[in-house]
């Protein structure tokens, strides 16, 4: 009698620096990720949904006047500490009353994102589900680790059984 696991995903990656040809990259990303594999048919991956633009939300945290305990710095004007995210308004009014001017383009820089879909095309024969999320685990690990930690890797939904 065969063992059957099962590996469906959505997961968003996205990057704030300034890559070029991001979806060529993310192409050989996923020839050369490691594999979710079954005796039959391995997990594909599928990149969907590319975009680029400016961030219309910038994670609050990662900005380089953040208020914390080690560097007691405080914001003249942050709506974003409450929310955790800034909006593109928000972003204008934070820049204009705390940043200098060599703060400002990282900040307001474009940023890429696209969506990973896995599937497993009916089930993955012959793997326990243990062993398919290890394997999951390690792909979502490169994912992260990939290019100097370049990409934010977001799992949107999974489902392993």
């Amino acid at each position: 009698m065969s063992r059957w696991s099962y590996c469906n995903a959505i997961i968003n990656v996205y990057t704030y620096n300034d890559i070029p040809n991001f979806k060529e990259l993310i192409d050989v990303v996923l020839e050369n990720a490691p594999e979710i594999t079954g005796s039959e048919n391995n997990c594909v991956y599928t990149a969907i949904d590319f975009m680029q633009g400016r961030s219309s939300s910038f994670p609050c945290n990662k900005c380089p006047i953040f208020c914390d305990t080690i560097t007691k710095r405080t914001k003249k004007y942050c709506p974003g500490i409450n929310s955790g995210y800034l909006t593109k308004k928000d972003i204008q009014n934070c820049l204009l009353n705390n940043l200098d001017f060599k703060f400002k383009n990282p900040i307001m820089s474009y940023y890429d994102r696209c969506k990973i879909v896995i599937s497993d095309m009916h089930g993955l024969r012959d793997k326990t589900k243990d062993e398919t999320i290890k394997e999951f685990d390690n792909f979502i690990k490169y994912l992260k680790t990939v290019f100097n930690k370049a990409f934010k890797v977001e799992i949107i939904c999974k489902k392993i059984l």
